[in-house]
């Protein structure tokens, strides 16, 4: 949240007294009342735990968590578990897999299994150049999730189903 109604803001969610700002909170409302998908973004740790309170204490129920592996988010599995048990979405993704990143997939694969395939999805985040083009992406990342072991009817909830609950396409 870097500019809301005209006045600027720092690149955190939290004031000085390390709880979310009046406007985050506001904007919490209006999802909810809107009932819209909200994205963490590359909140912090203490942010994202903040985040996942008051989207659970609003009814928010389509919350999402992209990229939990990267250096921004950096979770670790019985963090990412706890998070989905809440009802969020872990969204993991292709660059997590890339040389970039360089998440091992068999890790990946363990969060999955801990998360449970309900609160989770898979999606490409291919707009790096060096990455291949989304669909390319997407094949890839089921292919190792594949190859690790989730089945055709998970790959389909991952894959399918949950980002089409999380864009509203399930009603």
């Amino acid at each position: 949240i870097e500019r809301i109604a005209g006045t600027a803001y720092a690149d955190t969610l939290t004031g000085d007294d390390g709880l979310l700002k009046p406007v985050v909170l506001e904007i919490l409302r209006v999802v909810a009342d809107r009932d819209v998908a909200v994205c963490f973004g590359h909140a912090t740790k203490a942010e994202i735990f903040q985040l996942a309170d008051q989207v659970v204490k609003l009814g928010i129920t389509r919350g999402f968590i992209d990229h939990p592996f990267s250096p921004f988010v950096d979770l670790e599995i019985d963090e990412m578990k706890q998070l989905g048990s809440a009802g969020l979405t872990l969204n993991f993704t292709y660059d997590e897999l890339s040389p970039l990143l360089g998440i091992d997939p068999a890790r990946m694969y363990e969060a999955i299994r801990a998360i449970g395939v309900e609160h989770v999805t898979l999606s490409s985040d291919a707009g790096e150049p060096l990455f291949p083009n989304s669909v390319e992406c997407m094949r890839l990342i089921r292919g190792y999730m594949e190859a690790f072991g989730l089945n055709a009817d998970e790959l389909r909830t991952v894959s399918v189903d949950n980002p089409a609950h999380i864009v509203g396409l399930d009603r």
